[in-house]
Formats: structure tokens, sequence, C-alpha cells
């Protein structure tokens, strides 16, 4: 368990609670307090959305016995549920012209300092273990290839991979990560990382944390009120850090901040911190 100190350890149980049914969560929450104005209402969200994720958002509404705070209502706590989804689907917006930022700068930079299949020359990497993850991902797409492009590209050509700018948009965000950050020569890191417009030592700590973040997206997974595991480096020579110190890392704050820095540079009329 998590505490303000730290961590520390229970001995283990086996889990024995039984699974209950709509109509048995309904009656549950009512014993614990829960307002229920419109039952329909109610057991729709319990059935097309599920008990266990609504519960994420019960508990600034409830006491240590889990009994829901006088006049607390169900529309409270799908208000909070609504807004999250919101959230989520601005954030993964923003993600995503960080994540094509990144495909076209890695391309741009290492094409033209190399050559269009330089992603096959492992002393470009760290090491080969690195290399050779990045190429695993690689085969397999051209193995199973599902673009448009791709298809069009094996059946006219007789190479066995295809030039960087086409594999690398076939890639996931969390892969284009690892192989920039597998890169040998920080020099190559550095210009990649000019299109953000910081020092590519921030971009690869930054960019490990949003990949994370992205996949919370992905999933569907709760972001208000959530304690980031992944978290990014905080800059403490930037201005708009001075006033904070490392325990706003594992916070949304952080995450959002580091999305305001990179789209100013790649998106500079894109407001969305005022849609935040």
């Amino acid at each position: 368990m998590r505490t303000a100190a730290g961590y520390f350890f229970m001995d283990k149980q086996k889990f024995l609670k039984p699974p209950i049914d709509v109509l048995q969560q309904i009656d549950l929450l009512k014993q614990r307090n829960l307002s229920v104005h419109n039952l329909p209402f109610l057991k729709h969200s319990l059935s097309t959305v599920g008990y266990y994720r609504l519960t994420g958002y019960c508990k600034i509404f409830q006491d240590d016995d889990h009994i829901f705070k006088p006049n607390t209502t169900f529309q409270h706590i799908w208000e909070l549920y609504s807004f999250d989804q919101e959230l989520r689907i601005l954030v993964i917006n923003a993600i995503a012209k960080i994540e094509v930022a990144l495909r076209a700068s890695i391309t741009n930079v290492m094409s033209m300092q190399f050559d269009s299949h330089w992603y096959l020359n492992s002393k470009l990497f760290k090491n080969e273990y690195l290399h050779n993850l990045l190429m695993q991902k690689i085969i397999k797409i051209c193995q199973e290839p599902k673009e448009v492009f791709l298809l069009h590209y094996f059946e006219k050509y007789v190479d066995e991979y295809p030039p960087s700018w086409m594999i690398f948009e076939c890639i996931s965000f969390g892969t284009l990560s690892k192989a920039f950050r597998s890169l040998r020569n920080m020099q190559h890191k550095r210009k990649i990382s000019e299109v953000f417009g910081y020092h590519s030592t921030l971009i690869e700590s930054w960019l490990e944390s949003l990949c994370y973040n992205r996949n919370l997206c992905a999933h569907h997974s709760r972001l208000w009120n959530r304690w980031f595991t992944m978290t990014p480096q905080i800059p403490h020579k930037l201005s708009t850090f001075t006033k904070f110190n490392t325990r706003i890392a594992n916070k949304f704050y952080a995450q959002a901040l580091i999305i305001t820095l990179l789209l100013k540079n790649i998106c500079p009329d894109y407001n969305w911190s005022q849609e935040l």
C-alpha cells in the first residue's frame, strides 16, 4: 500500500469477493448512501460503462468506509466521469500532433544524414540488442503489411524493407520513442529535437512519459486525479517550473505543462492550454 512516507506491505490473502449483477450493484450503492434520482439511467450506465470503472470517480465523495457523503447523487459521479472523457480526448489529440512531429523529424534528419534505409544500420544505435528490438517490430510490419502504401511498395520493388519515411509511419508511438532513445549519436538526437525546441535529454524523458499517457488515453483509463508512474524530467531552469519541485512530476499538471511547451513549437497557432 502506498502512503505519504512510501510503501508498506501486508500479507497477501486470497480474493474471495463474488461477482454481483447490475441490480445488486445498485443496491450496494444505495446501501452506501448514494442518492439515485434516475434509476433507469443508473442501470444503463452500470451496464454500458461498468461498476468498477465508475468507482474511481466515487472515492472523493466517500469516507474511509465507502459511505457516500450526504446529498451525493449519481449525477455528481457521472459528470466527473464525463469530464475525464473529454480530458482524454483533448490530451490524445495533442499527443498525436507531437507523435507526428517526431516521426517527421526522425525520418528527415536521419535519412538526409545517411540514406533512406538508415534504420538497418545497427551501428547507429547504442547496441545490437536495442537495434534488434526495433527490427523485430519492423519485420512483423513487413511480413503482415496493412497499409496500402506498403502493399504497393512490395508489389513494385524487390527491396526487403521500405524506406524509413514509410516504415516509421507504421510503428507505434512507443516503438518510435524507443528508437529515438536508442540512437547512439547525441548530435543526431539534438538535431531531431530541434523541432520541439528543447534539449534531447528532456525530449527523451518527455516522450517516454507521453507514451505512457497516450496508452492511458487509448485504453480509456482515468487521467483525472491519477498518480502518474511514468514521470517526466522536471527542468528547473525553465521559468515555467521555477515555483514547483519534483513533487509535481507524478501529477497531471506536469503532463499538461510538457504538452503545452511542445505544442508551442510544433503547432504555434493551436492554443491547447486555452482549450484545457
